[in-house]
């Protein structure tokens, strides 16, 4: 059966209490789901966001803090995970130029 993409996935699921692993996987298969300019929006009662910083740079994705529930017991946040934009300087393996190596001027001794 094939599956359309999708523009948002919404989560509940405890992600601070999953290993990276399992983390990464959930987020690959609910990325491979999502049509370019969708997010993965994660509800958490994390003070942070649930998925780490070294886990957003693998997968090339950027979280934002939508809001929080600060009268919630416990405080509750949702987050917003995109993928970030590509880099237009690194596409290829394209050579930047180099600049020309400067002299040095000394003072002559007199």
């Amino acid at each position: 059966m094939a599956f359309a993409p999708v523009g948002a996935v919404i989560s509940g699921l405890p992600l601070l209490n999953m290993s990276m692993r399992k983390v990464v996987s959930i987020l690959n298969g609910a990325f491979s789901y999502i049509r370019p300019g969708g997010a993965f929006y994660q509800f958490t009662y994390g003070m942070t966001c649930p998925v780490s910083p070294r886990v957003l740079d693998r997968l090339g994705l950027k979280a934002k803090l939508i809001d929080r529930a600060i009268l919630n017991v416990p405080p509750a946040a949702v987050y917003r995970l995109t993928r970030r934009p590509q880099s237009k300087f690194f596409a290829g393996n394209v050579a930047l130029p180099q600049a020309e190596p400067r002299r040095l001027q000394m003072d002559q001794p007199t």
